[in-house]
């Protein structure tokens, strides 16, 4: 089996663009990647594009804006998890022989709003069971009782990747925050305070 390595990595920084679409955001970050990789059109066999909103032949729309069609271009839907599975199936494809180079690149344009939980069923849906926030917070309760963590240890997660964003310039979120900040935002469901869920976002 052959070793894989990421040859380059480009980046769209995460956040609200207004009108700016995934197709161009993606196009961005993909040229940029191929620069730093120093890759050129024909020298990669396959695309695997990670999307959980960006609909129908995302992929091809990204590297169609870039002249860059000519090979098999996958789309991968995984949920959260669609970025990983689609930096998984690339690396499969290289260790197994299938293919020598490829693209793995990831886009999103969420709406905003609580994140809609399609994979329950509607009538869940609509009593309020399958609101993601809901879904989590039981899991954090289940959590709570079975290995004993609290509501300051949940805090102190978004202190420290609110920490990590102060570094990163592609970060939605750049400034740093206390836990009694965290834990003093809305509680939206327990044990879940606000600053604790995920913001829908944009990026590439």
């Amino acid at each position: 089996m052959r070793r894989v390595a990421i040859a380059g990595v480009g980046m769209y920084p995460f956040g609200r663009h207004g009108e700016l679409t995934a197709t161009e955001m993606g196009a961005t970050a993909l040229r940029a990647a191929l620069a730093q990789a120093g890759i050129r059109r024909g020298e990669f066999q396959a695309t695997f594009c990670a999307t959980a909103y960006g609909g129908v032949a995302a992929g091809h729309r990204v590297l169609s804006s870039l002249a860059l069609t000519g090979g098999p271009i996958i789309d991968v839907e995984a949920g959260c998890a669609s970025g990983g599975a689609a930096l998984g199936l690339g690396a499969a494809a290289i260790e197994s022989g299938q293919y020598d180079t490829v693209i793995v690149l990831g886009i999103e344009k969420m709406p905003k709003g609580i994140i809609r939980s399609s994979f329950f069923p509607s009538w869940m849906e609509a009593a309020g069971l399958a609101a993601t926030p809901a879904y989590f917070a039981l899991r954090a309760q289940r959590l709570m009782i079975e290995q004993g963590i609290t509501s300051q240890d949940l805090a102190d997660l978004v202190v420290k990747n609110r920490a990590n964003g102060v570094l990163n310039p592609n970060a939605m979120f750049r400034s740093a925050v206390t836990r009694e900040q965290v834990l003093g935002s809305t509680l939206v469901c327990d044990p879940l305070h606000l600053w604790m869920l995920c913001s829908p976002n944009e990026g590439a």
